[in-house]
């Protein structure tokens, strides 16, 4: 953990490097740097899993809408077809 002041740093950076990352996925990031940088460090690093969650809640719907825009007939199979291929693993 690293200490600035005696504060700790790593929660805050870990979390300002994620708050980043969503940047570009929500318009009011903004609001959430400026939330972020009013919390303590305490509340930041109990809130890291919560953050954590959610950026990865974003990145996986986004990468869901982008696969569907590409998404050809053939590209999926069913849940029987699925079934009928493990054996083949």
């Amino acid at each position: 953990m690293q200490y600035c002041c005696g504060v700790k740093v790593a929660a805050r950076s870990r979390a300002k490097r994620l708050l980043q990352q969503i940047w570009n996925m929500n318009p009011l990031r903004s609001r959430v740097h400026r939330l972020i940088d009013q919390l303590s460090d305490e509340e930041v690093e109990s809130l890291w899993p919560v953050l954590e969650a959610l950026y990865y809640d974003f990145y996986m719907i986004r990468a869901i809408e982008e696969s569907k825009q590409t998404l050809q007939p053939g590209d999926t199979l069913t849940h029987e077809e699925a079934l009928r291929s493990l054996p083949l693993l």
